[in-house]
């Protein structure tokens, strides 16, 4: 890295704003998300080679684990993903900067032997550190009346152009007192973070053991490289149709799968993530959602495998219900079907169809940007 380049990486991070550097160049993030809070984590793209110690019973630290972390700018530079993996241990997390509430929002989800589940945490940078809390919501109201429900504080600090440090801390008296589980001591090695070209396995993804019940398996189908079509119902009742494109990922070791769908829509770019997996806390498929569009949140939708498609449905905040059903047959093709209601669980009207087969293996793809 030149001299000058690593000055202006360096300088970013410790103001917590950095301009993409050399992660990733300026062009490949739209306009929309240039200002200054949405590029407050350009520091932390690229690769890197993780030391994670733990704390002993004495109260020192070891070294544990050599992990290694790819963290990718998605969304044209709406909001940043990590792959986090060692032999034992498998991580994923989204962030991004909510405009509403002024803070960075993060869905993480780091699966044990057929145990995954996501959970959710809020935080803001300052004086060059970023600070994430858990929301109360797991104690009991006894513990929510005196302050002293269980929560998680994830930190990173010590940021330069080529380190960082981040470190946990889980207090159950209301923040009175924090006990440390685990440091991470980033180290980096690239500036860019590689996506597979062609879809199917990507990092933190080995032999599939880590998560291999059949409901893990139900969604391996979605992975690789699709081409399709996208119909959208406007306000006239008529459908605009659009090509697409889908590209997915089997992460985890099995335990989730990533998908990245582009299609046109009013004259726009739409993109859409989407983690799925199967939450074993609910005992239903899981399916995490964020698009590019500009005040949008991530969505969660949850529902069952009935043998022929996923039914996946969220709450929605005016009182209405978005449902996804995804059809998965297993022969080279997908589809899926958006519904919407403003009446609970009755009166679903069909709002977007997406019907997608898959590129014959091997086909080249010489660029891959999400």
């Amino acid at each position: 890295m030149n001299r000058i380049v690593k000055m202006i990486l360096l300088v970013g991070c410790f103001l917590g704003i950095a301009e993409h550097g050399a992660s990733q160049p300026s062009q490949q993030i739209s306009p929309e998300w240039r200002f200054k809070e949405a590029r407050q984590f350009d520091f932390w793209l690229g690769q890197w080679n993780v030391n994670l110690r733990t704390r002993q019973s004495d109260n020192t630290w070891q070294n544990s684990v050599r992990a290694e972390a790819k963290i990718y700018s998605i969304l044209d530079g709406k909001a940043v993903l990590e792959l986090w993996n060692s032999g034992s241990i498998k991580g994923y997390s989204l962030r991004y900067f909510d405009e509403k509430k002024g803070k960075w929002v993060l869905w993480l989800d780091w699966p044990n032997h057929n145990r995954s589940d996501s959970s959710t945490l809020e935080g803001s940078f300052r004086h060059g550190r970023v600070e994430f809390f858990t929301m109360p919501q797991n104690g009991s109201w006894f513990d929510r009346l005196l302050g002293r429900e269980p929560v998680s504080r994830y930190t990173f600090s010590d940021i330069t152009a080529s380190s960082l440090r981040w470190d946990d801390a889980h207090s159950t008296d209301g923040g009175e007192s924090w006990q440390h589980s685990w440091i991470m001591e980033f180290s980096r090695t690239g500036t860019v973070a590689s996506w597979p070209e062609n879809g199917t396995q990507a990092h933190t993804y080995e032999s599939g053991g880590l998560c291999d019940m059949p409901e893990f398996g139900r969604l391996e189908g979605l992975a690789g490289r699709w081409s399709g079509e996208v119909r959208v119902r406007g306000s006239e009742e008529a459908r605009s149709s659009s090509a697409a494109t889908m590209t997915g990922y089997q992460v985890l070791d099995g335990c989730g799968v990533i998908t990245f769908l582009t299609f046109e829509q009013d004259g726009r770019t739409v993109k859409r993530f989407n983690f799925r997996t199967f939450s074993t806390e609910r005992g239903e498929f899981e399916d995490t959602v964020l698009d590019n569009q500009r005040g949008s949140g991530v969505r969660l939708f949850y529902g069952p495998d009935d043998g022929q498609a996923l039914h996946l449905v969220t709450d929605g905040k005016d009182g209405g219900r978005s449902k996804f059903v995804w059809h998965m047959p297993g022969s080279g093709q997908v589809s899926y079907e958006q519904f919407y209601s403003a009446a609970g669980d009755t009166g679903w009207h069909k709002s977007e169809i997406g019907t997608f087969r898959r590129f014959a293996d091997g086909r080249s793809h010489a660029t891959v940007r999400h």
